[in-house]
């Protein structure tokens, strides 16, 4: 039974990240061109890069779905989560500096 507490967090949850919607699409954010859309016009961190291409390859699903998994079970999702860093490092120093240097767009 969800009492006033539960409903006051869930209310400012949804206030705080539409401030965060309106905020972000206001002001001078606006892309002018389909070079700062894909590429950010070449202004972003290469550690801002890395945390992004890790984000898009870790879920919820790593942190949760496959721990309970590993302890129902076995350990058959260990060979492919240990193949992320042997993916995601290579592809981080060498194939993000590539693309940035690509002018496509």
């Amino acid at each position: 039974m969800l009492v006033l507490a539960d409903y006051l967090v869930i209310a400012l949850y949804f206030g705080g990240t539409a401030a965060l919607l309106l905020s972000a699409t206001r002001g001078s954010s606006g892309q002018r061109s389909a070079k700062e859309f894909f590429l950010g016009d070449g202004r972003l961190p290469g550690w801002a890069l890395g945390v992004s291409l890790l984000g898009t390859t870790v879920s919820s699903v790593t942190f949760l779905a496959f721990p309970a998994y590993t302890l129902e079970r076995d350990l058959r999702l260990l060979p492919k989560d240990a193949a992320l860093l042997l993916i995601a490092l290579p592809a981080a120093a060498f194939l993000v500096p590539k693309l940035r240097e690509g002018d496509e767009a």
